[in-house]
């Protein structure tokens, strides 16, 4: 440090470091003394300290460097304005008042004090020597304020210290002195500070001035008989009386004895020698600055710290100043002179020196802000190291008002040196500029995550955040909170649960964003717009996490097969709309002839009889009735089944209301009873129509067949409701219809249920999966033409490739291709197998064998004319009869120019794989 070094300059380093930067001082304090306060005094010295090279060049500096700068500055500054002897007093007098002050206010009240009082004082005095002693009051009581201030920065750091130091002079007084016991007694019952601030002062002056009086007068007394001179025997016994009173306070009796004498010889030579003095023009400038130096550190210093061990610091700092002005103001007044100048000069000096950190700021605001700004400019163009050190917060430690720029200074040199803005926050935050601490940490904190534009970096960005600062601390600390939940959150391994964690910090990113709306701050804006920015990037990774899952995730297959479509199956039952249409035209006639709905096996039959409600109009209550289930072994049963059936149906639609029944109603007369049963059915129609539709014929003409069932009786009450009731009209489905039938069902109307056309077909394939699959063309058409709208064979295929595309990866999963409809070929073919050797079976072996030969051929692209077939190996003489009966089961097209193929290619792939 400079100090250290033999600068010219070490003691304005040393005043700079006092008044503007108290740290430092506390810095060079203890590196060169460790056990010494910095608010130590010269009589805190020890031998060991006396032995230290830098303290000696210290003190050298304070009390030596120092006071001849002092008397150099006044001396020049005399110069300018008067006379080179006026300059020469001046020069003379500064420098004497601040070595004598100096010295005596570093053994009186602390060294640091002393080195204020003594430069500041000795210059301010010395640049108004010229002008009237008010001047020099008011300069050096605002030295002494300055100095004050000073004193306290300092001992703020070691309050524990001094109160100890306190306690144990406190009681040295109590031992001595009765008086200061009761005092102390007093003054801890006093709970109003300020009154026990004012009553310390006061009990201070009055306990200093008591002690000095009453030594000095007992002095007087006894030694007036002896020197008859009385003046130097009063200053001889004040001398004595200020030694009786530092002994009394700090224990050290060998300083007060060496105080008490310097002291008393000090006054005594000057009064003796005052004739003298008079005759030489540079003896009187130093008598005065030796009188001077010697009462301002005294009159200061014993108020101030008997005081002080009442009250605190700045009662004792009050004390000392009053005491200072005091006695000046008391002598003035006794030698006659007006005091009045005086008394307001005094309050002056007073004020500014007891306000001094209150001006000051203020006053050096206006030549640092620029300054600042200065340095933040030439921050941002400065590569290498930075320039905060240099900021005026670094020097000006007592600058209570807020230097703008500072924050952003800080950001500045934290974005390129995390190291030294955390040293500098350490700094500032024990200063009054605290506040651009706070702001810059929350800018770094809030630019920190505004770079945070992905969830990688989001969930990273906890990991080395800054510390938040106490401005939204808590709100900021859920940032912090927020970006682990979402690492955690990313870091599972099963889709579905990070997509679930994701959405539950979404919420939680939800409710910190409405608590942030409510939070009257100037960055709240900014915090609510990083929130919604980080909901949104959530919201997308949720959703495309969900798009995956649902990717991932097995379609639910829509596709039936191997029962009839029900209403309460949707989706997948298209078409027959113009089948329905016939049947309901054939209905309305009054009379209408039965309706026989012929069609192949798994054609979709029954599908059609459960939706006949949705295409009829409200005339017509149909009823499906299954013969394979209500076939009985008498006619009994069998007309107790229809009964039962239409009774429930007729429940379940809520349409009509029909008398219960039970098995015994059909036991006497079965056909007698069932007709008494339609009577009260068609009382209960209302005008409406019932369809009876039989459904499976075949099941009945079995039980005709077997003899369960009488053919005369079933029929012949079919025809009898055909024929004279009206309201009930029959359809009747099956593959056949026996010749057995023709008599009893007159002017039956036939309809035909084939394929689905190819728009129906179509919609079969795409409707049920048009949220899940998209189809190419390729595709579509590649079904088509395997099943030539089948429905139960598009169910089949479709079904099967459903599940060849739940097997497929998330990229290829969503779109059907041809190739894909070629792979489902094999799994439809064993799906629906039962049906298939249902169908193969019901040809005949000669059927089977030129079904297989006919797929065989057709796949090797030879012509199938009625020529080659006759030359197969199994040829034989009902070969015409064959063809005619496979073309009428509709398995084979009807052959243009002789040549034949199948219908349905999906049925010739299997008789290919038998």
């Amino acid at each position: 440090m400079p100090i250290y070094s033999h600068n010219l300059f070490s003691c304005f380093y040393l005043l700079f470091y006092l008044v503007f930067q108290p740290s430092k001082w506390r810095c060079i304090v203890a590196e060169i003394a460790p056990d010494l306060a910095p608010g130590f005094t010269l009589s805190d010295l020890k031998p060991a300290h006396w032995r230290q090279a830098e303290m000696r060049h210290l003190l050298f500096v304070a009390y030596i460097i120092g006071p001849f700068y002092v008397g150099i500055i006044s001396g020049l500054w005399l110069l300018l304005s008067g006379s080179i002897e006026i300059a020469l007093r001046g020069f003379v007098y500064s420098m004497t008042i601040s070595l004598v002050g100096g010295i005596f206010g570093g053994i009186i009240v602390s060294f640091a004090f002393s080195v204020v009082a003594a430069l500041l004082g000795g210059m301010l005095i010395g640049f108004l020597y010229q002008l009237a002693p008010v001047w020099s009051l008011i300069a050096g009581l605002t030295a002494l304020g300055m100095a004050s201030h000073v004193l306290v920065s300092l001992s703020t750091l070691n309050s524990k210290v001094n109160q100890e130091n306190e306690k144990i002079r406190l009681a040295n007084i109590q031992i001595h002195s009765v008086v200061f016991s009761n005092i102390n007694f007093f003054l801890q019952h006093i709970r109003c500070i300020s009154l026990k601030q004012i009553i310390a002062v006061v009990l201070g002056l009055f306990s200093t001035a008591g002690i000095i009086f009453i030594t000095a007068f007992i002095f007087h007394t006894l030694l007036f008989r002896f020197f008859p001179n009385s003046l130097i025997l009063w200053a001889t016994g004040t001398a004595l009386g200020v030694g009786l009173a530092f002994a009394l306070y700090t224990r050290l009796w060998w300083t007060a004895v060496l105080l008490a004498g310097t002291f008393a010889l000090g006054i005594v030579t000057l009064l003796s020698q005052a004739e003298v003095i008079a005759d030489f023009f540079l003896l009187q400038p130093l008598a005065g600055g030796l009188m001077n130096g010697l009462l301002f550190p005294v009159l200061f210093g014993l108020p101030y710290l008997l005081t002080r061990g009442m009250a605190d610091n700045w009662s004792g700092i009050v004390a000392g100043l009053l005491g200072s002005a005091g006695v000046y103001l008391l002598v003035m007044l006794f030698t006659g002179q007006p005091v009045g100048h005086a008394l307001l000069g005094s309050i002056a000096g007073f004020t500014l020196g007891l306000t001094y950190h209150w001006w000051k700021s203020p006053l050096f605001y206006l030549l640092q802000m620029p300054y600042n700004q200065f340095l933040y400019r030439a921050e941002q163009h400065h590569d290498e190291g930075n320039l905060l050190s240099h900021h005026s917060a670094y020097w000006d430690e007592h600058q209570w008002l807020p230097l703008y720029g500072l924050d952003k200074h800080l950001v500045l040199v934290a974005e390129r040196d995390s190291q030294a803005a955390e040293a500098a926050f350490a700094y500032l935050n024990k200063t009054p500029q605290y506040w651009a601490v706070l702001n810059a940490q929350l800018e770094l904190f809030i630019r920190a995550l505004e770079r945070c534009q992905s969830l990688a970096a989001i969930k990273t960005v906890h990991h080395y955040l800054p510390m938040p600062p106490e401005t939204l601390q808590n709100h900021l600390i859920r940032f912090s909170k927020l970006s682990d939940a979402i690492e955690q959150s990313l870091s599972a391994s099963d889709k579905p649960i990070q997509c679930q964690s994701l959405e539950t910090d979404m919420d939680v990113a939800g409710l910190l964003l409405k608590d942030l709306t409510h939070v009257q701050h100037a960055e709240s804006l900014r915090l609510c717009r990083i929130v919604e920015h980080w909901r949104s990037l959530l919201n997308d990774q949720v959703r495309d996490l969900s798009q995956r899952i649902e990717q991932n995730r097995p379609f639910k297959n829509p596709y039936i097969t191997g029962v009839p479509l029900t209403t309460a199956i949707t989706g997948v039952f298209v078409g027959r709309r113009d089948i329905a249409t016939q049947i309901e035209q054939l209905l309305q006639a009054v009379y209408a002839p039965p309706i026989l709905l012929l069609g192949q096996r798994r054609m979709g039959k029954t599908s059609l009889l459960n939706h006949l409600e949705h295409f009829l109009s409200h005339d017509y209550v149909p009823v499906v009735l299954d013969l394979q289930g209500i076939s009985a072994a008498n006619p009994a049963a069998f007309f107790y089944n229809i009964s039962r059936i239409v009774t429930r149906s007729a429940r379940q639609s809520g349409r009509l209301v029909l008398p219960d029944i039970n098995r015994e109603m059909f036991q006497r007369e079965p056909v007698t009873d069932f007709n008494e049963w339609l009577d009260s059915v068609e009382d209960a129609l209302s005008g409406q129509t019932l369809l009876l539709a039989f459904d499976e014929l075949e099941s009945l003409e079995l039980a005709f067949v077997e003899g369960s069932l009488e053919r005369n009786m079933i029929l012949g009450s079919l025809r009898h409701i055909i024929q004279h009731r009206p309201h009930f009209k029959i359809l009747l489905t099956g593959a056949y219809l026996s010749p057995d039938w023709a008599s009893y069902l007159i002017n039956v109307e036939t309809l035909r249920l084939g394929y689905l056309q190819a728009e129906e077909a179509r919609e079969l394939i795409v409707l049920p999966v048009r949220h899940k699959l998209s189809y190419h063309e390729a595709a579509i058409k590649k079904i088509l033409a395997l099943t030539h709208g089948h429905p139960a064979l598009l169910q089949y295929l479709c079904k099967a490739i459903v599940i060849v595309k739940n097997r497929q990866e998330a990229e290829i999963k969503n779109k059907v291709s041809a190739v894909d409809v070629e792979a489902a070929i094999p799994m439809a073919l064993q799906s629906a197998s039962q049906f298939l050797i249902y169908l193969g079976h019901a040809q005949g072996e000669l059927g089977r064998k030129v079904l297989q030969f006919i797929a065989r051929q057709v796949e090797q692209q030879a012509t199938l004319d009625l020529v080659h077939l006759r030359e197969i190996p199994f040829a034989s003489e009902n070969l015409q009869a064959c063809l005619t009966h496979l073309k009428q089961q509709d398995i084979l097209e009807e052959p243009v120019a002789q040549e034949y193929c199948f219908q349905v290619e999906l049925i010739r792939h299997w008789f290919l794989t038998q």
